[in-house]
């Protein structure tokens, strides 16, 4: 029987009957402004400090200052759980900037497959991780070319498999070619696939919208879902359908 670990995002677990695959390694693909980030991260703080397991963020979009600060408005102090070893921030944001770095967990060195391993692999075993996000495949993929991408989400998808840790690579939805992900190739190199979208009604009304669209090893929700941004984070109404419109991702 597959073991199944809650996210603690309200209403997901209810969508996935129980829970993201012990080990998984999951897309969270999604438009500018779907909440991605935000998503991610109450993974991981849920993770630490609801059910104990101790999670690693890698970004590569963001500052983890500007992260650990934006977090804070949702009552999340990540701060005092990377004091704790309950959750490290990887810091990739500064070497694809080409800056220095202060933080204690980074890349050094040239932006490379190898060097981005490497850090995952040593913070993940120096905490005991057993969650982990890497936000964003975009971002990462400014400084290298495609083939080099593809690379790298091959080797990051069998090396999360190996750590055993349930993890969240997101990126973003091609609008011009209605993908569900940027480059066309993240869904098919992981277990499992949620797409966040913004819909608009006649009204002018926005939604946020979540839909599962593959998870391995689970029978799921298939319907289009609203979630919310609230002051304590991503809230999914698992009563509540989202018709399809002209988005049908």
């Amino acid at each position: 029987m597959t073991e199944l670990i809650k996210t603690g995002i309200e209403g997901l677990d209810a969508m996935l009957n129980g829970g993201f695959p012990r080990g998984s390694t999951i897309l969270l693909s999604g438009k500018i402004g779907t909440g991605k980030t935000v998503f991610g991260m109450q993974f991981l703080y849920c993770g630490a400090t609801k059910y104990n397991e101790p999670g690693v963020f890698v970004t590569v979009d963001e500052r983890p200052e500007d992260l650990r600060r934006e977090m804070l408005n949702f009552g999340w102090n990540v701060a005092e759980l990377e004091k704790k070893g309950k959750l490290a921030i990887i810091d990739v944001s500064s070497l694809v900037a080409e800056l220095p770095s202060k933080e204690k967990y980074k890349v050094v060195g040239e932006l490379s497959i190898d060097n981005v391993v490497s850090s995952i692999i040593d913070v993940v075993n120096s905490l005991g991780a057993k969650r982990l996000v890497f936000d964003s495949i975009p971002a990462l993929a400014i400084q290298t070319n495609i083939e080099s991408l593809r690379k790298l989400l091959y080797r990051l998808s069998n090396l999360l498999l190996s750590l055993g840790c349930a993890s969240i690579l997101t990126t973003e939805i091609d609008e011009a070619s209605r993908n569900i992900s940027k480059y066309g190739v993240e869904e098919f190199l992981v277990r499992g696939v949620i797409v966040l979208d913004l819909i608009e009604d006649a009204r002018g009304t926005v939604t946020r919208t979540i839909k599962i669209r593959k998870m391995r090893e689970l029978e799921h929700d298939l319907n289009r879902r609203p979630m919310h941004i609230t002051s304590e984070g991503v809230v999914i109404y698992h009563s509540e359908k989202v018709f399809a419109d002209e988005s049908e991702f």
